[in-house]
């Protein structure tokens, strides 16, 4: 496997691993920011479920219509005013990310994923954890990383690696999974960084039994949601 070039989804041309344009037609081989609020949105009905509690708590005790209108009226604004503030949150566009990921490995072999997070602000970014979700981990481990992730943790399907890592201005961050391929079958999603902007990426890699070369990488094409 050579795991040292990857395809431009514009062109095809091959490139180089840290290319950050196509060498063919100049294409920019960075995935652009997506907004993508994190595990905030799970919040939501834990916020809803316990604002009811309270409002039905004093109902029931006090037996007290007018409170209780009171208290629906001030949960109600404090839930408008939560939502709200994940919808017009104003995310940073300066984050870009590129992940670059074989199309085609065989069971237990070993390959590289690529992760590149470019901060294009003037103010420096904390790059948090990279997220990778179950359903890509069904067929792939991931062995290691380097830099090294400081642990692992799961939520809600997804599998974070913690980095906390500084990225300065006009700089970039390079990340390399060692993962090995463990299932056969196709696996796809969305990887994506805990950092501004909350860029992702789709990734897809099939894992095959048998025993067809496995010479060629691509980079996969970039969904906005």
């Amino acid at each position: 496997m050579n795991s040292d070039k990857f395809y431009c989804t514009e062109c095809g041309a091959e490139n180089e691993v840290n290319s950050k344009y196509c060498r063919m037609c100049g294409t920019h081989l960075y995935a652009t920011s997506t907004k993508k609020p994190g595990n905030v949105w799970y919040l939501l009905p834990i916020i809803f479920n316990i604002i009811g509690g309270i409002i039905a708590y004093f109902a029931i005790r006090n037996k007290n219509r007018q409170m209780a209108k009171n208290l629906l009226q001030i949960g109600l604004l404090i839930f408008v005013l939560v939502f709200g503030y994940i919808i017009f949150y104003p995310y940073p566009d300066t984050i870009l990310m590129n992940v670059q990921t074989p199309s085609l490995v065989q069971s237990d072999q070993e390959f590289d994923i690529v992760v590149s997070i470019m901060n294009n602000g003037t103010e420096p970014q904390i790059l948090g954890s990279i997220v990778i979700p179950d359903e890509y981990l069904e067929g792939i481990a991931i062995i290691s990383s380097d830099p090294q992730f400081k642990q692992t943790s799961s939520t809600f399907g997804e599998e974070y690696h913690h980095y906390d890592i500084d990225i300065p201005a006009g700089k970039e961050q390079i990340i390399t999974f060692k993962a090995i391929g463990i299932n056969a079958g196709v696996f796809s999603a969305r990887v994506w960084a805990d950092t501004a902007g909350y860029p992702g990426m789709d990734v897809r890699t099939v894992v095959s039994n048998s025993n067809v070369s496995t010479n060629s990488s691509e980079e996969l094409d970039i969904t906005v949601v």
